[in-house]
């Protein structure tokens, strides 16, 4: 089509980041396409479900099963023709980070990590937003060099950066003396427990914990800082340290949730409270132990509706699974379950249960705690 002589022809715009998102899943899904990893109608179905509203460039491709995180990196490295990187192998400098607001950060999906020399390595996974791009280089006063990373490093990061910069608005917090409580301090730790800042502070550690697939979170307090560690894949890893001024008024908040005796801190107690989170029922598990120095909690995180799985949802190959089926549909003997803490025996134990409980069964467990509820089969503690 030839424009009209003494017309001014017309450019097309320019391409909008979500043309852009469109495009780069169609190029990666049409290369699996061609290495037999996927149908051609499942991509185009992929994208037409998808429908422009896409979170991250090739993003519905994870999402669909399609590929793994680590294969998206690296494919989308490729496309925009940028550098990857694990936030795990930088020494992230906090006083750089701390220059982007926390919000920023979050809703973009962006950390700064180290002066480069002159420049700044920023991880991110949307290479897209170049309009954020430019407003990180005029908040750091410096060139920015993105690389892209994994979202979930990404977000285990920011939890982990703006989680411990938390605690320095509360230095200035009395903590209580041991000894026998008066009427005044007891009044004072429950007000404590039920503080905004309290409330605030252990709404992080259990948002942190949940972000981070932890089963546990233990909270110490050590000569110098109260520590607080969180049990992810069986291996308890270093949170936040706070300082140890803040050791009643986090124990105290626990006990509050728990509905535990605030004033009895020399005689171990347990206690359970049921949060909802993000749509997401958590029951939580609460003990709590005298130590030499003050008390140690420990919370354990449990689904509420892990009691209701089943063996298929753990994702055991298919002859594993077929080999415990066959083993439970005995009708009698004893089955096994053991390793570490956080390795999969309770999910393993009432995903078994899930298979033999119906209504021709009568199903009764001893279990020390019952850990999850089920109209299913009658637990005995």
């Amino acid at each position: 089509m030839t424009a009209a002589r003494g017309a001014v022809p017309r450019s097309a715009p320019p391409p909008t980041p979500s043309t852009v998102i469109g495009v780069v899943a169609r190029r990666i899904g049409q290369a699996l396409v061609a290495e037999g990893r996927l149908r051609s109608p499942q991509l185009d179905d992929m994208i037409r479900r998808a429908d422009g509203r896409e979170r991250r460039p090739g993003w519905l491709l994870v999402e669909a099963g399609a590929l793994d995180e680590a294969g998206w990196v690296e494919r989308v490295a490729a496309h925009f023709g940028m550098s990857t990187a694990r936030i795990a192998d930088f020494a992230i400098d906090r006083a750089l980070a701390a220059r982007v607001p926390e919000e920023v950060a979050r809703r973009h999906e962006v950390l700064p990590l180290c002066d480069g020399g002159g420049e700044v390595y920023v991880a991110v996974v949307d290479p897209t937003k170049l309009d954020v791009f430019d407003h990180l280089r005029r908040l750091l006063a410096a060139p920015i060099l993105p690389v892209l990373v994994a979202p979930s490093e990404l977000a285990s990061a920011l939890e982990q950066i703006f989680l411990k910069d938390q605690p320095i608005d509360f230095e200035h917090v009395d903590g209580a003396e041991l000894g026998d409580l008066s009427a005044a301090e007891l009044a004072r730790l429950r007000e404590e427990g039920e503080s905004g800042r309290a409330v605030q502070l252990v709404d992080r550690l259990l948002a942190h914990a949940i972000s981070a697939g932890a089963s546990d979170i233990h909270i110490e307090t050590t000569l110098n800082h109260l520590r607080v560690r969180f049990r992810v894949d069986g291996v308890l890893r270093d949170g936040p340290r706070y300082p140890v001024a803040l050791a009643a008024m986090v124990v105290s908040r626990v006990k509050v949730m728990a509905q535990l005796d605030i004033s009895e801190r020399f005689v171990p107690q347990d206690g359970r409270v049921r949060l909802r989170r993000t749509s997401q029922d958590l029951d939580l598990r609460v003990s709590c132990v005298p130590v030499a120095r003050g008390e140690k909690v420990v919370i354990r995180l449990l689904s509420a509706g892990r009691g209701r799985g089943s063996l298929a949802a753990l994702g055991l190959p298919t002859e594993v699974a077929a080999r415990l089926r066959a083993q439970v549909a005995r009708p009698q003997g004893m089955f096994l379950v053991t390793g570490p803490t956080g390795s999969g025996k309770t999910s393993t134990l009432y995903g078994l249960l899930g298979e033999c409980a119906t209504t021709e069964t009568n199903v009764v467990t001893i279990e020390d705690p019952v850990e999850y509820e089920s109209s299913r089969s009658t637990r005995s503690p």
